[in-house]
């Protein structure tokens, strides 16, 4: 039994655990009412960008794919990751969307793409950058869960790509 069998199975004998818990009917919490802000002005303004954040290096080292398994190396492209971003506001501010070809971002690669774009939100009244990610089970792994055991998958070259990228089309749109 490898150390991903072992662990597997540890996960399933705590589920099974604690399922009777789960199984509780319980009420929901109450919900404060959401920070809705009006965005004012005469024109709607809508602007797209996207890029290509597949790494050019996917060969020359181990890159590891997301899902289906852990330690599944890369052994090719078969589409090019993306990054595209949308604005939507008007000449008084608006939000920016930006999602990404990943299998998902931890909340600290959230953090750090909002930090790139916070000149943004002085320059253009930006009320809010929202980021998501297509959550692809085929594509590099961006969270750091499926590289062989111990080691992470997480390539740090490949997610400083993805930042700065993040912020050059998240500016252009």
């Amino acid at each position: 039994m490898n150390i991903a069998d072992l662990a597997a199975s540890a996960v399933k004998g705590i589920t099974r655990t604690n399922s009777a818990f789960l199984k509780v009917r319980r009420e929901a919490p109450e919900l404060s009412p959401p920070d809705v802000r009006k965005i004012d002005g005469t024109r709607w303004e809508l602007g797209f960008a996207q890029c290509d954040i597949t790494p050019d290096d996917v060969f020359s080292k181990k890159t590891w794919i997301a899902g289906f398994g852990i330690g599944r190396r890369m052994e090719g492209v078969h589409d090019p990751m993306t990054a595209r971003a949308v604005w939507l506001g008007t000449e008084n501010g608006g939000y920016l969307h930006i999602y990404f070809d990943a299998i998902g971002f931890t909340n600290t690669e959230v953090c750090v793409v909002r930090e790139r774009l916070a000149s943004l939100s002085f320059a253009a009244n930006c009320l809010g950058v929202h980021i998501s990610c297509t959550l692809t089970h085929a594509g590099i792994d961006t969270v750091g869960y499926w590289g062989k055991l111990p080691r992470t998958g997480k390539d740090p070259e490949l997610m400083e790509r993805i930042f700065s990228r993040a912020a050059a089309i998240g500016f252009r749109a």
